[in-house]
């Protein structure tokens, strides 16, 4: 159904030299905007391929952060089994299982051991679900883990939409009797080659707080030719003639309680004491459903959905034409499957998230990514994230799951989306 030259896009990894290129999906949906049906058809045909070889076994899925996480959401809900994701986030009153990513820029990866001491009497085969398998050593350091640690007679398989291992790494896990399932096969042997040709001189625009040494180290190891660096936080801002602190004009509705009209100030609190800066409208979330935890893949669509059903009740989009939706790192599923709701309702929608992966962007017409917004991160303001090729939509809808503190992170990424004209911004929380 899918070929190597309809997915991947070859970009350069920034700042890491144990890996110089980074494959960018286009239909998944984290660094490059997407329709919504797009993206769950994929992770459909990919559930598609391993449903018909375990419906009779009782599985987990394992979903992997960031970039997988709604992939793996989507394969668990099709095989209807339980699933959980790993995590780089820190979740308290728990015992985790280590281990780690050897090319990534955040290489501690996690599991919730607690869960899987629960399950794994029940387990017969556990799923990883990945977007990319390159050399497949991560997937067997927790699978030895796994191992080490649980006596049980676990069968493990891996699925994912794009497979580069070499005929090693394949002998490798045929020796240990690891089911593999992908979409597509590739061959990575060029991929370095490719990422450094592309000259890194797009736009970096810089939207976090207290960021100016930090900044410049940021690009620091990229090509210095016609780079348009653009410091727009604080008096940087000024000196560039751009106004990241546009208040909407946007008016209070009867279905639009939540909307703070700053009237100059930089923030203000709603009802809930959530910073809301400039104009947002804030859907307070009742209920919480966390992927880091086991979840029944079930009740977790049933949660998605009524996240969505919950915010048509308080906003009103009927003369709303396109639209962007977008998740936060870790958290995308929700996101997606909200926007696949507008999308069926005929919105014209577009979904991506915000990522923790630096990449460079350039503006040549075949590479994937042109402008990159550097933010503060909505789970911990001093850590820098990511949100690339953002463009002006009638209506942006924020989906995240950021416990406390997402002040500095959540006016970061305002700023990025008032820059490209985004005066409607919602905040689902």
């Amino acid at each position: 159904m899918y070929t190597e030259t309809e997915l991947v896009r070859v970009a350069r990894r920034e700042n890491n030299n144990k890996r110089k290129y980074l494959v960018v999906n286009r239909l998944q949906g984290k660094h490059i905007p997407v329709k919504p049906c797009e993206a769950l058809a994929m992770f459909r045909a990919l559930a598609d391929l391993v449903k018909g070889r375990s419906e009779r076994e009782k599985l987990l899925v394992i979903g992997f952060a960031e970039t997988a996480t709604a992939v793996g959401a989507a394969v668990a809900a099709e095989l209807e089994a339980d699933y959980m994701q790993t995590t780089r986030e820190q979740i308290s009153g728990v015992e985790y299982l280590y281990f780690s990513e050897e090319h990534s820029h955040a290489t501690e990866q996690k599991l919730v051991k607690d869960d899987i001491d629960n399950v794994i009497d029940t387990i017969e085969r556990i799923v990883f679900v990945e977007d990319e398998v390159t050399t497949g050593r991560t997937i067997l350091n927790i699978i030895n883990i796994l191992k080490q640690r649980y006596s049980q007679e676990i069968k493990y398989s891996v699925a994912s939409i794009l497979n580069g291992m070499d005929e090693t790494a394949l002998d490798t896990y045929r020796g240990q009797d690891i089911e593999l399932f992908w979409l597509v096969k590739t061959d990575h042997a060029a991929y370095t080659e490719i990422a450094e040709t592309y000259r890194g001189d797009g736009s970096y625009i810089v939207c976090k707080n207290n960021t100016a040494s930090e900044n410049r180290e940021s690009v620091h190891n990229l090509p210095q030719n016609d780079i348009r660096v653009i410091y727009q936080s604080g008096e940087n801002a000024a000196k560039n003639d751009i106004s990241i602190a546009k208040r909407s004009e946007h008016r209070a509705t009867e279905y639009d309680t939540h909307v703070i009209e700053n009237h100059g100030k930089n923030t203000s609190e709603n009802d809930a004491g959530c910073p809301m800066p400039y104009s947002a409208k804030h859907i307070k979330i009742k209920k919480h459903m966390d992927t880091r935890r086991i979840v029944n893949s079930a009740e977790y669509a049933e949660y998605c959905s009524s996240l969505y059903q919950e915010l048509v009740s308080q906003v009103d989009f009927g003369s709303v034409q396109n639209m962007l939706v977008l998740g936060t790192e870790e958290y995308m599923y929700p996101a997606l499957c909200a926007a696949s709701q507008f999308e069926v309702r005929g919105k014209d929608v577009r979904f991506h998230a915000t990522t923790r992966s630096p990449i460079a962007v350039s503006t040549e017409d075949s590479y994937p990514l042109h402008t990159r917004y550097e933010l503060n991160s909505l789970y911990d303001s001093g850590r820098t994230t990511y949100i690339y090729d953002l463009q002006k939509y009638d209506t942006v809808v924020i989906f995240t799951d950021a416990k406390s503190d997402i002040g500095e992170g959540l006016r970061s990424l305002i700023r990025a989306l008032q820059l490209c004209g985004n005066d409607r911004i919602i905040l689902v929380h």
